[in-house]
């Protein structure tokens, strides 16, 4: 079986379960030099997530245009350079979903690709008021992210888990927070681009996700703004901080 060395390293590194065919195994060993995976068939109660950070780069805009009830809303579709690095991993229970431990991960290069990818901005303005409100705009922009991959399938017809988001609460060039929801494949398949003309609908989706779930958490939960697959262990979120911008993304 011939995997992409990204998709290896998420869920094939070192001491990794992994599940083929309805039965489970243990990650022995990766060769990396040899591109060879040493499983074991075993019986275990936990699985484990792999934790990584991940960079973007715009290499290339193809289309750009401006939405919101205000139009102040800058909004792109183009080439992007990811980077991922994994760094560790944890292992949680089958049956509690509790997190048992957390190991870190050696000598594994850094992962790069390029794809496709939405990207905007959000306005001054917005962060302002956000802040001025309380909220944490890295948790707020993150819960946003997560909330958008989460409704994707319903416009895209796709596993949630073939996209992949990043939010940076300070883009160097634009001096704005910059929330990118991207192809998690290298070359693209064209998911983030249907995502791109379907943006507005997207965070309106986004917003009745968040809006509509009765957990009481600061930080939400599973049926809403967390993700299984964050490499950043959900944290930070800022449910009610998603809540405020999305209505102002959205003209509410």
């Amino acid at each position: 079986m011939i995997e992409d060395q990204s998709f290896v390293f998420r869920d094939l590194h070192p001491g990794a379960v992994y599940l083929f065919e309805t039965e489970t195994y243990t990650v022995q060993e990766l060769d990396i030099q040899e591109k060879l995976v040493f499983i074991k068939k075993s019986d275990v109660d936990y699985y484990t997530q792999s934790l990584k950070h991940t960079e973007i780069t715009p290499l290339e805009v193809v289309y750009n245009k401006n939405i919101g009830k205000m139009n102040n809303i800058e909004s792109f579709y183009g080439k992007v350079k990811v980077q991922h690095d994994y760094y560790g991993y944890k292992v949680l229970d089958t049956y509690t979903q509790e997190i048992r431990s957390r190991h870190p991960l050696e000598d594994i290069p850094i992962v790069n690709f390029e794809s496709y990818s939405l990207w905007f901005n959000v306005p001054f303005d917005y962060q302002k008021e956000l802040e001025l409100n309380g909220y944490d705009l890295g948790g707020t922009i993150h819960a946003i992210e997560h909330a958008m991959i989460a409704m994707a399938p319903a416009l895209a017809q796709i596993s949630r888990w073939d996209l992949g988001g990043v939010s940076i609460d300070f883009d160097p060039v634009k001096q704005q927070p910059v929330i990118y929801i991207y192809d998690a494949y290298r070359g693209g398949i064209g998911i983030s681009e249907l995502l791109y003309f379907n943006l507005h609908e997207l965070l309106k989706m986004a917003y009745t996700l968040i809006n509509t779930c009765t957990c009481k958490q600061p930080d939400g939960c599973p049926g809403c703004i967390m993700s299984s697959r964050c490499g950043n262990l959900n944290d930070p979120l800022d449910k009610k901080g998603a809540q405020f911008l999305l209505e102002k993304l959205i003209g509410i």
